[in-house]
């Protein structure tokens, strides 16, 4: 049984006027926007936060990482909140909660507060983008539905680049607090907007009713929608003939973020100990997020014509070409450099944007934000482990450019299960 073809987005979504679809992704890319600007705020804020509270490294990293300890919290919680209350009312509770948190981080007077602050924050930065995946996919036709997760997903890095901008424009002027005060307005003026504007799931409503009905009937809508699953959570994920997708989508999800929060972390610091001036290496991460932003549209193209998996597959072979090539340039001239940052941002970070989307399609209604949230999970142990065996192995002797070369040995292994993902991929040959 294809469950991924045979699911109640594909039914519900079929007579949706497309005013209300693109409202939906709209809302929801606003939405991502919005978290990705709060995710990213503190990298910026911390430099004028350590200066004010005298704050040491070790404490500073707490900082730094507290949100990521929430969002894990937060991706474990919202998948049971949301295939119970609905996906509207868990995006909503996830803006108001790291909205408010940001907007009294404004304010913080300690470490301790902000750490605090960024540990609850980061509960509903973590809830709120399975949901918003999930009821995107829900909305959008099959035959663009790759396309309005990818380009809707593109928000995160223009969101981080909108961090950055503020900062640029505001630190100087105003100190650092004005980013979290920027942070918290915007998702609580969003959720304002959601509550009034966004609708519900057709397909959770359509299987919620299905639920309702199954005890009188004696069974689900004769076929409309998905059966309700036996099992929830982490077990309908490892049971059946989701179990080999499960682990496929955690696999190359870890492999993905591990590669590109090893690249992006330490890119700037190999380039510079290649010879290239510390201002210029630091571009590095601009033209990364510039190659993401560009992958979006025809990413997104090809996988609703050739399928998702499949050019994925495509992207971690480019992946794994882009560090070996870069690993051979690296006292090349700046302008072949920044062209490599480019291609490590369309690879990498286009990979990550094709991996998420083939998440949130290739899980049923029932069970589809669940998969979601523990896909990511599995992406924040790449991304944790990532930059560590980085620099282990720098610091074991390893060169900058055999540490890149190296890197093509995942990518190729993500290349490999790819391939595998293409049996239950619901690319546009499947949901057509």
């Amino acid at each position: 049984m294809r469950t991924t073809q045979i699911d109640a987005a594909a039914h519900a979504a079929a007579d949706i006027p497309t005013a209300r679809i693109v409202r939906v992704w709209l809302l929801c890319f606003l939405i991502v926007l919005s978290d990705g600007f709060d995710l990213l705020l503190i990298s910026y804020a911390a430099p004028g936060m350590a200066r004010e509270w005298d704050i040491p490294k070790s404490s500073l990293g707490t900082i730094l990482s507290a949100s990521a300890v929430g969002m894990v919290v937060g991706l474990i919680a919202q998948g049971y909140l949301s295939e119970r209350l609905g996906r509207k009312p868990v995006i909503l509770g996830s803006l108001l909660l790291f909205g408010a948190c940001s907007l009294v981080s404004a304010g913080a007077r300690s470490a301790d507060q902000m750490i605090a602050l960024r540990l609850l924050g980061g509960l509903g930065m973590g809830a709120v983008a399975p949901n918003v995946f999930t009821l995107t996919a829900e909305f959008a036709p099959s035959h663009l539905r790759a396309r309005m997760l990818i380009a809707m997903n593109v928000g995160v890095p223009i969101g981080g680049l909108g961090a950055g901008a503020a900062g640029a424009l505001l630190l100087a002027e105003h100190g650092w607090r004005v980013l979290f005060a920027i942070g918290g307005v915007l998702p609580l003026l969003l959720a304002g907007v959601v509550f009034f504007a966004l609708p519900e799931s057709p397909a959770f409503l359509a299987l919620r009713e299905a639920r309702r009905e199954a005890p009188r009937s004696g069974a689900a809508a004769a076929g409309a929608v998905d059966p309700p699953p036996v099992r929830g959570g982490l077990a309908a994920l490892l049971s059946g003939e989701l179990r080999f997708r499960t682990l496929i989508l955690w696999m190359l999800c870890g492999i993905n973020l591990f590669l590109l929060y090893s690249i992006q972390g330490w890119l700037p610091l190999i380039l510079t100990a290649s010879g290239m001036p510390e201002n210029l290496a630091s571009l590095s991460g601009v033209f990364m997020g510039l190659g993401v932003i560009l992958a979006s549209l025809p990413l997104g193209w090809s996988a609703d014509r050739f399928g998702t998996a499949r050019t994925l597959k495509v992207c971690f072979w480019a992946a794994a070409a882009a560090f070996v090539l870069t690993a051979h340039f690296l006292q090349a001239p700046l302008s072949f450099l920044l062209t490599g940052c480019v291609l490590l941002g369309v690879t990498s970070g286009g990979g990550q944007l094709l991996v998420t989307a083939l998440g949130t399609m290739s899980y049923p209604t029932a069970v589809r934000a669940t998969g979601v949230g523990f896909v990511t999970i599995a992406g924040r142990v790449g991304a944790i482990s990532g930059p560590a065996l980085c620099g282990v192995l720098l610091g074991a002797g390893l060169s900058e450019k055999w540490l890149l070369i190296l890197m093509s040995v995942p990518a190729a292994i993500g290349a490999l299960g790819s391939g595998a993902a293409q049996r239950f991929d619901s690319g546009r040959s499947n949901a057509s």
